[in-house]
């Protein structure tokens, strides 16, 4: 939990991204005598390796989101008057009437993401939406930077975890001398190191799932 940080990236159009946006990348399937040609859109900017998850993608544009009504029309409506309880249930109320309008009038383009390509797809059409300049900001998961972080390195986990690993790979170095007495006739019992560091190593990983991972939040559909 601690090894990653939630940030908000923000990224300024440039002319190469609304090109880039309006070629395809081909590919083709064959089965026997059999050739499909398929092409893809390349409408995607690429993120940060360090980045492992996207939460949100924002722009100043409706495109990708914003409600319809600005201040000066709710001004109209003497909803900002906020005087009375009654006016803050009818606030609340039409809020969320403004935030169903939106999700019904204002479809907002796909959004695709894979940590291990690094490239954040927004399936639109850019050339006839945005212009070089504008900017989009995403609300993502980070890894944290270890030359910024540096107290990951003093974590108690990360201590006791490489340290079996160094066990476990001591262990598994001595078994090529099984067998061979060491002077006095001292034998050493490469396989209990390995085996007990190997136990250790699946009890740690198990406890950063129930003791360091932030718990897993309900899905509701």
């Amino acid at each position: 939990m601690d090894g990653t940080e939630r940030v908000y990236l923000s990224h300024v159009l440039t002319q190469d991204d609304i090109n880039r946006s309006d070629t395809d990348t081909t590919s083709s399937g064959t089965s026997g005598s059999v050739t499909s040609v398929w092409t893809e859109n390349n409408s995607y900017i690429v993120l940060p390796d360090s980045v492992q998850a996207i939460l949100g993608v924002w722009h100043p544009s409706s495109q990708l989101g914003g409600n319809w009504f600005e201040t000066a029309q709710l001004n109209g409506t003497g909803l900002l008057d906020l005087n009375s309880s009654s006016d803050l249930v009818s606030f609340d109320m039409m809020k969320t009437h403004i935030d169903m309008l939106d999700h019904l009038f204002n479809t907002k383009p796909s959004i695709r993401f894979n940590e291990n390509s690094s490239r954040l797809f927004i399936d639109h059409q850019w050339s006839k939406a945005w212009v070089v300049g504008d900017t989009i900001v995403i609300e993502c998961y980070r890894k944290s930077d270890p030359t910024i972080s540096i107290r990951l390195y003093n974590d108690i986990f990360l201590k006791q975890y490489a340290t079996e690993l160094i066990k476990k790979q001591w262990g598994q170095n001595l078994q090529k001398f099984k067998g061979i007495a060491m002077i006095g006739g001292v034998e050493i019992d490469a396989d209990t190191i390995y085996s007990q560091s190997s136990e250790a190593i699946i009890d740690l990983e198990e406890k950063i799932k129930s003791t360091y991972q932030a718990p897993l939040d309900f899905l509701i559909g």
